[in-house]
């Protein structure tokens, strides 16, 4: 016997998440709270010579800072590149939210709800 579905429920009768499409910001960490932390966005500009795009980091406070809430759920994955050589060898290990303090470089993969970022995925970057 065919399910009896309508649009937007799953066969449980629950409503279906859209899946949002996935994305990664990155930057340094302004603050840490109990289960998010505020990053200081890394800005992208192009180039004055046409040759693509510069990457920007904006000093604490001042009016180019783009501050962005990212929120850490029970799921969200942490990792640690150790980064040697300018990215010659990158060691990956997995790591913990508590490793995170004011200054941590990272990338940050999920997606925006609203003016929060939802992580799924947050990658310390740890450069020797």
């Amino acid at each position: 016997m065919p399910e009896n579905r309508e649009a937007g429920n799953d066969a449980a009768g629950n409503n279906e998440v859209e899946n949002p499409e996935l994305i990664f910001i990155g930057g340094k960490v302004r603050s840490v709270s109990q289960d998010s932390f505020v990053l200081s966005r890394t800005l992208y500009e192009d180039s004055t010579d046409g040759q693509g795009a510069v990457i920007v980091m904006p000093e604490a406070g001042s009016p180019e800072e783009e501050l962005v809430t990212v929120r850490c759920l029970d799921s969200t994955v942490f990792m640690r590149w150790t980064i040697k050589g300018g990215g010659e060898d990158i060691k990956e290990e997995e790591a913990a939210f508590s490793e995170l303090q004011d200054g941590t470089g990272l990338e940050a993969q999920g997606y925006f709800d609203g003016d929060e970022f939802i992580a799924e995925k947050v990658i310390i970057e740890v450069y020797e």
